[in-house]
């Protein structure tokens, strides 16, 4: 369960870039890196 718990706290932590790349998909359907890494950069840290 901790694990669990762990995931939903980084999914929540990192909700509004999870919007961003959503909305993009949406309307393109696919994105390559170049395009993932302007909307969350370059390298993220998943840890809480």
């Amino acid at each position: 369960m901790v694990a669990y718990n762990q995931a939903i706290a980084i999914v929540k932590s990192k909700k509004n870039l999870m919007d961003k790349v959503a909305d993009v998909l949406i309307k393109k359907e696919s994105i390559d890196q170049d395009e993932f890494e302007k909307i969350v950069g370059k390298k993220q840290n998943f840890k809480s």
